[in-house]
């Protein structure tokens, strides 16, 4: 068994949560199953293997909030060592690397990014050096700085890119569309809608659609499908297949221990959606999230067949669509406690090997949420997370959803928190981080589309405060932000 000790930081730096949420991982960032703990003073991660790793800890920065910083690699060795300064190490050590990277691809950066980089190796060279009570100052202090690097380097990188993919098309081709829900917008919310998307995502949720076995309602889908035809919006429809609580009807739960009349009616409600809906719908949702537990008692190798199941459904009806299988929590966080054998990306090697006709991958990304979301982090790892998916080879469209508040939420159906620290979030806070983060994953060229997940919070909806209109249907800030990336980068 290995184990990695770490000197248990000032607790004001660890959120709440902070060590359960924690995990190893090594080169792929996969995370491995472990046993975390905080006795007299020490951190304990304790594993099945004997190997070096990284620690991702979830952590709270001045200005920041809760943020996640992983360790350079380490050895597992009996002397614990200081969390903050290995984490510093890790921060700085990617800003440096990726630099580096990006310089000797012709990057050209800000001239304030030569001046910070030497200041943060200051304080890091200062914080090993120092055996004082100091050291603690200094390690946090370096990561503030690096972390404000990154930003300006992801920001660099972002604004150099698409600045070359104008030269070769004034307007990218790339998708921006949001999540139309089931209930209509108002006249104020279809002009900002229309303003701001190119793409509409429209819900087929199967518990609203067949609540009683054999008796499909399809009222307020044909509604908002029509509605975007009427707008002239391209459509992505689905997911066609979720395997929770919140998208499986109550009486499927009957069939829970035979698979095979659970395939049966998954091809009857999938192909039944398809023959309704081929001509209007661009694009196929085909399953998503299939990658996780879900809440029918299923084995990997039964929730691949689930997936081939509703890949064959969609292609017997329609062959013209394009059809993506849309994988959550992109970076696995739940494998530390989860005994699963695929990770989310070998999940969808293993498909797209099987040549179904798998046009594209849809990745899952709600932001400082849990359970069921993804960790706070900063943009160089939401870079190297997309460039590991686009090995694939295969378009990806990104689905993504900010909290703006963390606030109680009481039109949120999911049972979870939003994870931001000791910062109260604000929808200004939402529109900055879509500001940092969009333009970087629309420069990317493996991305052909961006899905805001949540529409509105008036409406019921999954995760807390996460819609671009608030419980009074007024539009949020960010929605402005991302009207104002497409008039300048999207057709």
């Amino acid at each position: 068994m290995g184990q990695f000790l770490f000197l248990a930081p000032n607790p004001e730096r660890l959120p709440p949560r902070a060590v359960e949420r924690a995990y190893l991982a090594g080169m792929e960032g996969v995370p491995w199953q472990s046993r975390n703990r905080e006795v007299d003073g020490q951190l304990s991660f304790h594993r099945e293997i004997s190997e070096s790793g990284n620690l991702f800890m979830p952590w709270l920065v001045a200005g920041r909030g809760e943020v996640l910083l992983s360790t350079a690699s380490l050895m597992e060795r009996p002397r614990p060592y200081h969390l903050t300064i290995e984490l510093a190490r890790g921060a700085l050590n990617r800003l440096r690397n990726q630099w580096a990277n990006w310089k000797a691809a012709g990057l050209r950066t800000s001239p304030q990014l030569p001046e910070l980089v030497q200041e943060t190796t200051r304080l890091f060279f200062q914080a090993v050096t120092d055996a004082s009570d100091a050291a603690e100052s200094d390690a946090q202090r370096c990561i503030a700085l690096t972390l404000d690097a990154i930003d300006l380097l992801a920001a660099d990188y972002s604004q150099q890119v698409l600045q070359i993919r104008h030269q070769s098309a004034p307007k990218l081709a790339t998708l921006l569309g949001c999540n139309t829900e089931i209930k209509p917008l108002n006249k104020a919310e279809t002009e900002q809608f229309l303003a701001t998307f190119n793409l509409a995502a429209t819900p087929l949720c199967w518990k609203s659609i067949e609540e009683n076995a054999g008796e499909r309602d399809w009222t307020a889908v044909d509604q908002q499908i029509q509605w975007c035809r009427n707008q002239g919006l391209k459509v992505c429809a689905g997911p066609l297949l979720r395997i929770d609580s919140h998208d499986l009807p109550d009486w499927i739960y009957l069939w829970d221990d035979d698979f095979e009349n659970i395939q049966s009616c998954v091809i009857q409600q999938v192909q039944a959606a398809v023959k309704r809906y081929i001509g209007s719908v661009h694009i196929w949702n085909c399953a998503a999230g299939l990658n996780l537990a879900g809440d029918l008692t299923l084995s990997e190798e039964q929730k691949l067949k689930l997936a081939v199941t509703a890949i064959d459904a969609v292609r017997e009806v329609d062959r013209k669509a394009p059809l993506i299988i849309t994988f959550d929590q992109p970076w696995a966080e739940y494998l530390r406690t989860e005994a699963f054998d695929l990770s989310p990306l070998h999940f969808a090697d293993a498909l797209i090997r099987a040549d179904l006709g798998i046009a594209g991958i849809g990745l899952e990304i709600n932001l400082g949420y849990s359970p069921r979301g993804s960790l706070f982090r900063d943009p160089l790892e939401f870079s190297q997370q997309i460039d590991r998916w686009a090995v694939l080879g295969l378009p990806l469209i990104l689905f993504l959803t900010v909290p703006s508040s963390n606030t109680p939420d009481p039109n949120s159906r999911r049972n979870c928190q939003v994870h931001l620290g000791d910062k109260s979030w604000t929808p200004e806070d939402q529109r900055d981080l879509v500001e940092r983060l969009v333009p970087l994953l629309i420069s990317k060229q493996s991305v052909h589309g961006l899905v805001w997940s949540q529409r509105c919070d008036a409406n019921p909806h999954e995760f807390p405060h996460g819609g671009l209109f608030d419980a009074q249907h007024e539009p949020k800030p960010a929605l402005e932000s991302l009207r104002s990336l497409r008039e300048k980068h999207l057709n």
